[in-house]
């Protein structure tokens, strides 16, 4: 008999907030100090299409330069937190998710301050445990510390995410994986990534809980 769903792990940009609009002009502005290319608009529509991993491989931006660049984002990403806005009815889901007695928890690889600035601006106050600060491609291990810390029981967890790396961070322990279109990646590529939920509105979330 299959698991019901009890617990939500949220990831952040791309789920939560709206973020990308301001995280693409903030890496135009360091792509030459970095040596990389900076994206246009047509760009982001090809980049959606693929995971992490292959638009590095596609831009010619060596993974070694990858944190360097990331922390500069969100440093400058922390100057612009107040004009950060979350997905339309997200701040409704995550309400009646919690009335309805799910837990809420958060694992983002953006810093605490600008996911605390978040949740404070826009008063989600839903979230028992937040895991800020992981690497790009190291959220499985993320995931199974917070499984072990928070005392919850795998099957019974999902985690919300945008990308293909969160779906596969999801499978590599054992969460059931809930993939949102608005996000980063498009919905042909979350689907073949084999999520186990695909979903178009955060209110779709009630129907899983």
């Amino acid at each position: 008999m299959p698991h019901a769903i009890t617990t939500f792990i949220f990831d952040f940009d791309g789920t939560l907030a709206d973020s990308l609009n301001h995280v693409i002009p903030l890496y135009n502005g360091i792509a030459e100090r970095f040596g990389v290319p900076k994206v246009t608009a047509s760009d982001v529509a090809r980049i959606r299409r693929m995971a992490p991993s292959q638009a590095l491989a596609a831009y010619g931006v060596p993974l070694w330069k990858v944190p360097r660049i990331v922390r500069a984002v969100r440093t400058l990403l922390r100057e612009k937190i107040d004009r950060l806005e979350p997905f339309e009815g997200i701040g409704e889901t995550l309400l009646n998710l919690k009335r309805n007695g799910a837990r809420c928890l958060l694992v983002s690889s953006n810093s605490r301050d600008n996911v605390e600035a978040f949740l404070s601006r826009h008063q989600f106050l839903c979230f028992e445990r937040l895991t800020c600060g992981s690497s790009l491609f190291g959220k499985g291990a993320r995931l199974r510390k917070v499984l072990l810390q928070a005392s919850l029981v795998a099957p019974e967890v999902a985690y919300v995410g945008d990308e293909v790396r969160d779906i596969e961070a999801a499978k590599s322990v054992g969460l059931k994986s809930v993939a949102v279109s608005w996000g980063y990646a498009d919905r042909d590529t979350l689907r073949e990534a084999g999520p186990d939920y695909i979903i178009d509105h955060p209110s779709q979330l009630l129907k899983l809980g």
